[in-house]
């Protein structure tokens, strides 16, 4: 739950009963300035934390506070991009898993 110790980091509150709208707001711009996380990225935390939240019975956002989803172009790989990458990787240990 990498994203719970994200929201730590933003915000100082002890308890989850003293979580405000505010702290959840500064939230997704800790994500987007200080994390520098892609909107993608900083969307599914927001969401991941809301639902968290909510599972507390704590709702404290409204539909406008989601940070805005935008879609990018994703970066295309060319063959020997994924060969070269494959080579690099092939008998490191990555992951705990030894590559062969």
């Amino acid at each position: 739950m990498l994203y719970c110790g994200y929201f730590q980091q933003s915000c100082t509150n002890q308890y989850l009963a003293d979580v405000t709208r505010k702290d959840l707001l500064n939230f997704a711009v800790f994500c987007r300035d200080e994390l520098e996380l892609s909107t993608r990225t900083a969307f599914n935390k927001f969401a991941r934390v809301v639902a968290f939240l909510k599972t507390h019975t704590i709702k404290l956002h409204d539909k406008r506070d989601t940070p805005k989803l935008v879609n990018e172009e994703p970066k295309v790989y060319e063959k020997e991009d994924s060969e070269n990458s494959s080579q690099r990787v092939m008998g490191k240990n990555v992951c705990g898993l030894r590559c062969s």
